[in-house]
């Protein structure tokens, strides 16, 4: 399946060529080099709770972003390579990998496609933690990501359309479990005439698989976006769920009801970004369970002056198991930043992070403690072609 997958990106590259080759003419073109350049320090590379291990970094992040518009086609392409070295750790040396895309293209009248692609290549200390609130052991990880579907505009303010999409995640461990993940979805959307209210309704299906267990997910949502004043926005989605998982070392099954939802405020000022939410789902463990998660997010940005600001980042995250051990996991992140902008383009930003997990259900109640700090200087070089 990956071999297939990692041609998808390429063919529906060839599909947008003809556009994108005869009509450059009538295309906005813009094109981001990057570099960013960092040190850090860090009390607990790998983040456990008892034998910790701290060092100096440093870190080169060459990227590069590429927009493409035309009236029919919208495309985003995007691309970073994270090399990592440290003074003395060596072994824990790394080089991360991104790389993807999205598009929206107009094929008719009142009929798009959409489509998505996504290689990623890092730890699970960067981007499994982040997305369920826990680890076991340091580990790397490889994912790709597609995600394509059609929406038919019903009318000037409602649109339908179906939705496949396929994730594949592996490890380097032995003792972390690869798993596969399809959803097949119908996305029904309406927004109300006063222009402030937008409601959707979202049936799916999804299905699990790893050399543990599979499980089988049916779910219906229901969205609402409002939009109070000209800066302040909220996102709702709530719904319900029945999820069946077949355990592959135990006879019997396990059939769940549950409900999903996420809440998400923003508001978007001349100098002040802020964005606060709540959201309750299931999400894959990186050893093959499939676990509850609950998360509070906020996220600050502050222009205090012209060229000066402070950012603030924060996290906490609850999960359990669905199925078998009812392991609890508690974690929290805190990263507070100030950033000064040399240029429009280039900024210099001193970061701080701490982290914090809890294995509530060992003995002791294991806690793994982090402190990050580290200083950045991002360099970009758009360009613009019209």
């Amino acid at each position: 399946m990956i071999n297939k997958l990692t041609v998808l990106p390429y063919a529906i590259l060839i599909f947008f060529f003809p556009p994108i080759l005869f009509d450059a003419s009538a295309a906005e073109i813009t094109a981001t080099p990057s570099l960013t350049l960092k040190v850090e320090y860090d009390d607990n590379i790998n983040f456990d709770s008892k034998d910790e291990i701290d060092d100096f970094s440093g870190s080169a992040i060459p990227g590069l972003q590429l927009n493409y518009l035309t009236e029919l086609l919208e495309f985003n392409a995007y691309g970073e390579v994270d090399v990592k070295r440290y003074y003395d750790e060596t072994d824990f040396n790394r080089t991360n990998q991104l790389y993807g895309f999205d598009s929206k293209y107009k094929i008719i009248e009142r009929l798009y496609f959409l489509g998505e692609f996504e290689y990623r290549k890092d730890e699970t200390i960067d981007s499994q933690l982040e997305e369920t609130g826990r680890i076991f052991e340091l580990d790397r990880r490889e994912r790709y990501y597609a995600d394509g579907g059609f929406r038919y505009q019903i009318s000037e303010l409602s649109e339908i359309g179906p939705n496949f999409s396929y994730e594949k995640t592996n490890f380097s461990s032995k003792e972390d479990d690869d798993y596969d993940l399809y959803r097949i979805s119908l996305t029904y959307t309406k927004e109300f005439q006063n222009e402030r209210d937008t409601i959707s309704l979202i049936p799916s299906y999804g299905k699990y698989e790893s050399d543990t267990q599979d499980a089988d997910g049916y779910r219906f949502e229901t969205g609402w976006k409002h939009l109070f004043g000209e800066t302040v926005t909220s996102d709702i989605l709530v719904g319900v769920r029945y999820t069946r998982i077949d355990r592959k070392d135990e006879d019997n099954n396990d059939n769940d009801w549950g409900g999903v939802g996420k809440i998400e405020i923003t508001k978007i000022g001349e100098t002040f970004i802020g964005n606060i939410g709540y959201s309750h789902d299931i999400r894959s463990s990186s050893q093959g369970e499939i676990i509850q998660v609950d998360r509070i997010f906020l996220k600050l940005d502050k222009r205090l002056f012209e060229r000066y600001g402070f950012k603030f980042e924060s996290s906490g995250y609850y999960s359990q198991n669905q199925s078998g051990d009812k392991d609890k996991y508690r974690y929290f992140v805190l990263t507070p930043s100030i950033y000064y902008m040399l240029t429009e383009n280039h900024t210099l930003e001193l970061f701080y992070s701490y982290q914090n997990q809890v294995e509530m259900n060992e003995p002791g109640n294991p806690n793994s403690q982090r402190n990050r700090i580290w200083l950045s200087l991002k360099l970009e070089f758009p360009k613009k072609w019209y």
